[in-house]
């Protein structure tokens, strides 16, 4: 991202902004004793903003620097992988959800904005959607196939014994936007139950407990886990995507922490 700095030097602070071109951005003002700093900065291509919906949650827009002007992505190959890199973009936790086709016009509004991108294949650590590989500038979508995403705000982990939650012992249950689900135990293993009790700031003792409990009715909201050891929480990890599995209700995963 490009910066530029312009500085006032009246002694005599001032409210009035220098002139911005349009698509410019102040970021910070910083106080001398020469006046004001201003520190502006430019749009880059690959910006992103979600349009049409809440805070976290929206239709994906993005900036070309070329054009100098927004444009959406089709949802031809729309997935979580694409959606991550514009969620972490604007400095969320990864995607929750992904939104296609009429979906996107109907939840978050219909635009005449030019599509940009198409066939998007991201592998979700890529820092904006141009570094995907992609079709730029060329595509085959009508103006109902827009891509949108809802963004992970809020997480939390806890261990489920006996219907009360604690942080020793229990099957994995995680919130993803306030909405409590358990963790399938396919995939499960010492690694990704020492990311669990490290989330929790405890060590692991057990990894594959026998524990006779009976099984919470909330949704499984993690199948797959795949998780290396060293990752700062289970969200962290590679999972199908959300909510999505192919658990029986006994396939619960769980946990002893210390």
């Amino acid at each position: 991202m490009k910066n530029f700095v312009v500085i006032i030097r009246d002694k005599k602070p001032s409210n009035t902004l220098p002139t911005m071109v349009p698509g410019q951005c102040v970021t910070s003002l910083i106080v001398t004793a020469l006046g004001m700093v201003h520190t502006i900065s430019a749009m880059a291509t690959g910006d992103a903003r979600l349009s049409g919906g809440t805070e976290a949650k929206g239709r994906v827009e993005i900036w070309d620097g070329r054009s100098r002007r927004w444009g959406t992505v089709c949802d031809d190959l729309w997935n979580l992988d694409d959606g991550d890199v514009v969620c972490k973009q604007l400095g969320y936790l990864g995607a929750y959800r992904v939104f296609s086709g009429f979906e996107v016009g109907r939840v978050f509004g219909w635009t005449n904005l030019d599509i940009f991108l198409d066939d998007l294949q991201c592998e979700g650590n890529e820092s904006n959607l141009f570094q995907c590989q992609r079709n730029r500038g060329q595509h085959n979508c009508n103006p109902n196939e827009r891509a949108g995403v809802e963004c992970i705000l809020t997480t939390d982990i806890r261990l489920v014994m006996r219907g009360r939650a604690n942080d020793r012992v229990g099957h994995v249950e995680v919130a993803i936007n306030g909405e409590w689900g358990k963790v399938c135990d396919d995939g499960w293993n010492e690694q990704s139950a020492t990311v669990v009790c490290r989330q929790l700031g405890r060590s692991l003792i057990s990894w594959n407990p026998s524990l006779r409990e009976a099984f919470t009715d909330v949704r499984y909201v993690i199948d797959d886990v795949d998780c290396r050891g060293d990752e700062a929480q289970l969200l962290d990890c590679g999972r199908r995507e959300l909510w999505y599995n192919n658990c029986a209700d006994n396939e619960v995963a769980s946990v002893i922490c210390g």
